[in-house]
């Protein structure tokens, strides 16, 4: 095997940022206060002589009489006497919503940074940018976060819009948003709409879409939604059924495995699994056989991991 030069480069690089942002973030605290009294950011004590007032909101936001602060940066035009904070990214005050967010970079000088042996004049720093978006079309004084159950999503609402981080997604107007049980996805149904992840599922019909968990199905078609994806294939809608297991951390509670079967047909994650027979098809449900609950199933004759014949 032959390792060029830019291969080794890449690698040495990877690894060094890695070990410099867990050496930053283990070290980086945002604000906070040493022995209850002395603010900080990070590793800097604060002057507050000319900060009256200041709070600290939490490791990431602060403020004082006259201004709001983001890791030590000045937002300018924020309104501290109304600013409130609605999730780690998305906050409003009287005039605007706004969302913000941080790119860092890791710079180097790294001339010999090629070779395995990290050079002894090697120089690594970060770069950051804060990036602060007034959300333009959303109503401060009605907007909100959605909640799912007691934990806030990244849905939001102004009773005339909805939004997704910072993104408009649709017009509303008398339609309650409602999010379908699931205790892994956030799939949202508002009228005759239905959001993943911020993205319009145009492919499923809202009003007959049924969730099981990772598969679903509505009156034509089914699918399987990954952590990013809709995918949809073609089922026997009226005999497709997700197979089932156990919740590894309470029994009690049953998850769809990536394993469903129809009348025709037994699926792994929406793809057909060849020559599996549907009659004699069914989950290995001890945990000694299966490297990890709902990924192997056997028919019989063969044994399947991730829908693949052994």
């Amino acid at each position: 095997m032959v390792i060029d030069r830019f291969s080794i480069e890449q690698f040495t690089k990877n690894i060094i940022s890695i070990c410099f942002l867990f050496l930053s973030f283990s070290c980086n605290k945002g604000y906070h206060y040493k022995y209850w009294i002395f603010p900080y950011h990070n590793n800097l004590k604060l002057d507050l002589s000319s900060r009256p007032d200041f709070k600290i909101i939490n490791t990431d936001f602060a403020l004082d009489r006259y201004h709001v602060y983001y890791n030590e940066h000045l937002l300018t035009g924020v309104d501290p006497a109304s600013f409130v904070l609605l999730n780690k990214e998305i906050f409003k005050d009287k005039n605007a919503v706004y969302s913000i967010s941080t790119n860092t970079e890791i710079k180097m000088n790294s001339p010999k940074a090629w070779i395995i042996v990290i050079p002894l004049d090697l120089k690594v720093w970060t770069e950051s940018k804060t990036i602060l978006l007034k959300m333009e079309l959303a109503d401060p004084k009605s907007f909100i976060l959605l909640k799912k159950g007691d934990t806030i999503t990244n849905y939001g609402n102004d009773n005339k819009r909805l939004f997704y981080e910072a993104n408009f997604l649709i017009k509303t107007s008398n339609e309650k948003p409602e999010f379908l049980n699931s205790p892994l996805l956030d799939l949202l149904k508002i009228g005759n709409h239905l959001f993943y992840e911020g993205e319009k599922i145009d492919v499923a019909d809202a009003e007959s879409f049924q969730l099981f968990d990772h598969y679903a199905k509505d009156n034509l078609n089914c699918f399987y939604l990954d952590y990013r994806l809709v995918k949809k294939f073609t089922c026997n809608v009226a005999t497709f059924q997700p197979l089932r297991f156990p919740n590894p951390l309470d029994s009690k509670i049953e998850m769809d495995s990536g394993y469903a079967i129809d009348q025709h047909h037994v699926y792994w994650e929406g793809t057909i699994v060849q020559n599996a027979i549907i009659e004699n098809f069914q989950l290995i449900s001890k945990q000694d056989d299966c490297v990890a609950g709902g990924y192997c199933g056997s028919d019989g004759l063969h044994r399947y991991e991730g829908g693949v014949a052994k």
